[in-house]
């Protein structure tokens, strides 16, 4: 394929699928908490095939190896100077959630001194992150973001992680993404509350507490906040990105990103 038949392609499917997907994101917009956006009880999907369609196109764009540790991709930054002193990854971590985000949606990179990325597994451990282990496996380990929104003052985080660029994957990539993440529903709380909620002092028993995700614009269950509000876990798998925060603006702008980088 020419370089010139490439980009033509590249053009007509990406406007095909953000025409496609903003008609999906806008179906909904009502409250269920004064706060939070409602979101249907109905299964929104794109057409069988889209995420392999976009992944296909994604590797014969690039053929750099998910596992190549990239540059600083973003405008803001953590830096850690010893990956494998958690100590020091939880502080500068801690420093991090002190800075109040200018803008409405903000991406962070954890960088080494050499402005490479920190792995992910390093950066878990420092911040008490876990991942389900199934669906650990498919994540690229340098390709993640920490996502702070600001919507009129009111700060939410968010997470944004990437699945590996696969060419010989064996099976079926899209079902096993849903089947894992299901599978880590039960604990997904426990497992994110230092990154979605690092504000939050939960107790043991209220990170136990059981949640009922529905399936809507985003998959969502209702948190239990010790202060007695509720609030949302809300995520999401995007073409090869899992997303998560506590909040339907903070999904809407990291979708909007994903689909559109421009705007």
């Amino acid at each position: 394929m020419t370089k010139k038949r490439l980009i033509t392609f590249i053009a007509i499917a990406v406007i095909a699928v953000t025409a496609l997907f903003l008609l999906v994101l806008n179906r909904t917009k009502k409250t269920f908490d004064g706060q939070q956006e409602e979101q249907s009880s109905a299964v929104e999907s794109m057409p069988a095939g889209t995420n392999q369609f976009l992944r296909d196109l994604s590797s014969e764009i690039s053929k750099t190896n998910a596992d190549d540790n990239p540059e600083n991709m973003s405008d803001n930054s953590i830096t850690i100077n010893d990956i494998k002193d958690t100590a020091g990854i939880e502080k500068a971590y801690v420093e991090y959630l002190k800075k109040k985000p200018n803008s409405k949606l903000e991406w962070t990179d954890v960088l080494t001194g050499a402005d490479k990325v920190v792995p992910l597994d390093d950066f878990a451990k420092g911040v008490d992150l876990n991942i389900n282990p199934q669906f650990k496996e498919l994540l690229a380990p340098f390709r993640y973001y920490l996502i702070s929104c600001n919507f009129e003052g009111k700060i939410s985080r968010g997470l944004m992680l990437q699945v590996k660029v696969f060419t010989d994957y064996k099976g079926d990539l899209d079902k096993d993404e849903k089947e894992f993440l299901k599978n880590w529903e039960s604990t997904m709380l426990r497992d994110t509350h230092r990154i979605i909620f690092p504000n939050i002092n939960f107790a043991e028993d209220q990170l136990k507490q059981r949640l009922e995700f529905e399936r809507g614009k985003y998959n969502f269950a209702r948190i239990n906040l010790p202060s007695g509000e509720i609030k949302s876990l809300n995520y999401a798998m995007l073409f090869d990105y899992f997303i998560i925060s506590d909040s339907l603006n903070c999904m809407d702008k990291m979708a909007d990103q994903l689909i559109s980088p421009a705007s």
